[in-house]
């Protein structure tokens, strides 16, 4: 849009004003409008600013009262300017919200005469759109309920948007993904089963193998046991007839000794002539001396009965 320059004809013209109309966009007329209303108040505001200038410079501390009588009448005269300002800022503001608001209202009434027509011919170029969208969403939905039993993780992406073959092929190899998986799960679980009933037949080899020995042994210790309660039995049976033999032989001895004592002293009472019979007797009683020399042990035999011969011839003088 070109925009038209402003010539203002106001008294010591402001070149910021003159710029700020020109820069506005509205049309000449408007702007002209505005910048009459506003003029004044510029010409009030230069002033008041005038009065103004050097006021608040001039006042050193509290006792400068004339000083601050005067700050205080220029800040009131530049005040009243705004609040001027201000009253003409929204009278003009209130033209425009009214045109402002004419403006929707001309605009509202057409649509609502546009609307309903503008809708319903968008819903019949959409309908395609929808449909297709509807089998998306339904192919989308008939995928995922079709491959969510072959996988362990969320389905990622849009299967729609997957071809028949791509879609083919992700269903095949989750599927065989899966079989994998319950093949090896049942593997593992079948040689989990032949490890545990492996273990339990050692186990029971063990404990048999295990009470087998300790039956042979209480079986060994038992013989052991009775073997050495033989061997003492026996030991002791034979110490016992050990002792009865030897108590025997002392006995038989001791017997001895005494018919010993008793014949000697019997022998030592009776005539010599006896004593000479009893002392032949021995000889002749005497057991046949066994040499290495057989002759010498004749000699000798043949000696001793020669002896016992003479002895009792000797007792047959008496």
């Amino acid at each position: 849009m070109k925009t038209e320059t402003i010539e203002l004809e106001i008294v010591n013209p402001d070149e910021k004003l003159v710029k700020y109309a020109n820069e506005t966009g509205l049309e000449k007329t408007a702007a002209i409008s505005l910048a009459d209303a506003f003029k004044p108040i510029f010409v009030k505001a230069r002033a008041a600013i005038d009065d103004a200038r050097g006021v608040a410079a001039s006042v050193k501390d509290a006792t400068c009262v004339k000083e601050i009588k005067k700050s205080r009448a220029c800040r009131l005269a530049l005040r009243a300017v705004r609040l001027e300002s201000d009253g003409v800022r929204k009278k003009q503001k209130e033209h425009a919200l009214l045109y402002g608001r004419a403006v929707d209202g001309f605009h509202n009434i057409l649509l609502a005469d546009l609307s309903p027509v503008e809708t319903a011919l968008q819903a019949a170029e959409d309908i395609a759109e929808r449909a297709e969208a509807a089998r998306l969403a339904e192919l989308k939905a008939t995928r995922e309920k079709e491959l969510k039993p072959f996988l362990e993780t969320p389905i990622m992406g849009n299967l729609s948007e997957l071809s028949e073959a791509d879609y083919g092929k992700m269903l095949a190899d989750a599927k065989l993904l899966k079989q994998a998986k319950i093949d090896a799960a049942a593997k593992a679980e079948a040689e989990a089963k032949a490890k545990a009933e492996s273990e339990r037949i050692e186990r029971e080899r063990i404990a048999a193998e295990n009470a087998r020995l300790k039956t042979e042994a209480i079986a060994r210790e038992a013989a052991a046991k009775a073997e050495r309660e033989a061997a003492e039995k026996k030991l002791a049976d034979e110490r016992a007839a050990a002792e009865a033999v030897a108590k025997a032989l002392r006995d038989a001895e001791a017997a001895k000794a005494a018919a010993a004592a008793a014949a000697a002293k019997k022998a030592a009472a009776a005539p010599d002539k006896a004593k000479l019979n009893l002392f032949a007797g021995e000889l002749k009683d005497k057991a046949r001396l066994k040499l290495a020399d057989d002759a010498l042990s004749d000699a000798v035999w043949e000696k001793v009965n020669v002896l016992a011969d003479w002895i009792e011839a000797q007792a047959e003088r008496l």
